[in-house]
Order: C-alpha cells, then sequence, then structure tokens
C-alpha cells in the first residue's frame, strides 16, 4: 500500500486525483487543506484510506506516525496576481518542504504552470526553453521551482516540478462560448487570433497515475511538461463550438462575431518527454472537451462530466 500526501485538496487537478486513487488503487491518502471540515464530509465514505489535516495538524502527525510516506503532489498555489497571496503560497511550500525532508518523502511532485514559459518564444516550449514569466502568478510558478530545487539539493529526495498547461474545466470563456451558444447567443471574439492550450482533468489525473507507477523506479527530470499537445486559437475553438452546437446538440444557428485585436500570443508546450517517459498519452482531443463542456451545461445532472468538476464548481 502506498501512502500519498495532496495539497491543496479541495482544488480541481487534487480533487480528480483523490477520487481516482481511492476508486483504482488501495493507497492511504493524506489531504492537506485550509478546510479540513469540508473535505472530511467530502470523503466521508473513505475515512479508513483518508485523513485530513491541515499543514500544522499533519506536522504534529507525521512527526509521531511511523510511515513511510511515497509521494507528496503539491497542488496548493493561490490563483492569483496578488502579491501577499502569492507570498503566503511560497511560504506555504516552504513550511511543507521542511516537513517532508524530516519525514523523508520518497518523491515531491510541484504542480507548476505553463506560464512560466511566458509568450516571448515560439511554442511548442520543451523543458529547456527558457522562462520568461510574464505576470505575477507566472513569477510566482517560476520561483517555486527555484526554491525547490534549493531546497531539496544534496538531501537525497526525489523530486520534479510538472508544468502543466491549461485544464479545460477551468477555461471559463469556452464554457461562454457553450452557454451563449445553448442560449441562441452570439460568440464574441475579442481576440480571435489567440493561442490556447488545454488538457483535461480526466487525462492530468491519468498522467498523475502513470507517473506514480513508475516515478519510484527511475531517475527524475527536474521538468516535465504535462499537456495534450494541441494548440487552438480562440476562433477555431469557437468554430468548433459552433458546428458541434448545431450537428450534435440540434442548435439552429450560431453565430460568432470577431473583433479586432492585436492580441496574438502563442503558447504551447511539448509534452513528448513525459508521454514518452511514464507510458502515458491523452485521452481527449479538443472536440471531445468541448462536446462533454455541451453536455455538462445541457444536463448537470446527467454528470456525463468528470466526478471532480462537478464536486469543485
Amino acid at each position: 500500500m502506498q501512502h500519498i500526501i495532496i495539497t491543496g485538496a479541495s482544488g480541481l487537478v487534487a480533487t480528480e486525483l483523490t477520487i481516482r486513487l481511492l476508486q483504482e488503487t488501495d493507497a492511504h491518502l493524506y489531504l492537506i487543506s485550509t478546510h479540513v471540515e469540508k473535505i472530511k464530509e467530502r470523503y466521508k465514505g473513505y475515512e479508513d484510506r483518508v485523513d485530513c489535516f491541515t499543514l500544522q495538524t499533519f506536522a504534529e502527525y507525521s512527526f509521531t506516525a511511523s510511515i513511510r510516506y511515497n509521494y507528496c503532489i503539491h497542488t496548493a498555489f493561490a490563483r492569483s496576481s496578488i502579491g501577499n497571496e502569492l507570498v503566503g503560497s511560497i511560504e506555504y511550500l516552504c513550511a511543507l518542504i521542511n516537513i517532508l525532508k524530516r519525514i523523508e518523502i520518497g518523491v515531491f511532485v510541484n504542480i507548476s504552470s505553463q506560464s512560466v514559459y511566458g509568450v516571448s518564444s515560439e511554442p511548442l516550449w520543451k523543458e529547456n526553453t527558457v522562462v520568461d514569466p510574464n505576470y505575477m502568478y507566472a513569477l510566482g510558478k517560476c520561483f517555486t521551482e527555484i526554491l525547490i530545487k534549493q531546497l531539496f539539493e544534496d538531501v537525497g529526495i526525489k523530486w520534479t516540478n510538472i508544468r502543466l498547461c491549461s485544464v479545460m474545466e477551468n477555461a471559463r470563456f469556452v464554457k461562454i462560448f457553450v452557454e451563449n451558444a445553448l442560449e441562441g447567443k452570439s460568440i464574441v471574439l475579442t481576440a480571435p487570433e489567440q493561442q490556447c492550450s488545454f488538457v483535461d482533468i480526466t487525462d492530468v489525473a491519468d498522467a498523475l497515475l502513470a507517473f506514480m507507477n513508475k516515478a519510484e523506479q527511475i531517475d527524475l527530470m527536474p521538468i516535465y511538461n504535462l499537456g495534450a499537445n494541441i494548440i487552438c486559437t480562440i476562433a477555431e475553438i469557437a468554430n468548433m463550438v459552433k458546428y458541434i452546437g448545431e450537428t450534435q446538440f440540434g442548435i439552429s444557428k450560431v453565430d460568432i462575431i470577431e473583433k479586432y485585436s492585436e492580441n496574438k500570443n502563442r503558447v504551447g508546450m511539448d509534452a513528448s518527454l513525459f508521454m514518452d517517459t511514464f507510458d502515458w498519452k491523452p485521452k481527449k482531443d479538443m472536440s471531445g472537451m468541448i462536446e462533454e463542456m455541451f453536455e455538462y451545461i445541457k444536463n448537470p445532472d446527467k454528470k456525463k462530466y468528470s466526478v471532480s468538476f462537478s464536486i469543485v464548481y
């Protein structure tokens, strides 16, 4: 039986991963959150396999428990560009690493972000592409990677940073496009040539499970890109929404209005190293992700969407 620590336990990635681990493995999970009672209620059917803590109470528990922890998946980080919130996330990481070093964690995984690459270089970005964060959140994520390297250096603990591309379930604008199509409203594009890159949350969980099946047995690289290698412009996404709405959901006509914009940012990572190393491939393409968004918005009670999306949102 593996013992797995997951921080940021109320978030989307942590929730999907937790559910999959409970359904598909016998792992014992140690969920760290500022919302302990909420997390306990969420997993009340798994009291024998789930323990819930704040970071402080986990420190008190772990220092006295004789447990070998295989993994810590660190997802806790403020989705913000507010300085004091980012500082809080960095201080939290420092406190967490000090705990993990004392209990000699097996493998530490920091969920980072493709935003660290910025927009100054041409995609698809590889792990050795020079980072160039261009806003506060991206800078905060970049700093965590530097900090992790320094704090784990020469302590014999395996670690890596997984730079995650945008998760479709967090794509507010795609949800708005689908809602507008279903409500007979026009889809208005203010930056049609801007590029986006998405992965489905269920594929993220699949990828992390594949990672944990192998990571203890191999030498880890300091950085892995994790995404579906999908790049689309916002105009292409809108046209997929139009096509899927008209052909699969009985919408007579979806109008798309494009407005001029100088925003032509190009983004996207090459996740081939992760795919090859951990024998993983994404199952959902962009059309499949949009179809599921239609299903969820049109028939939310049928729960065809990922379980975590229904819980978190």
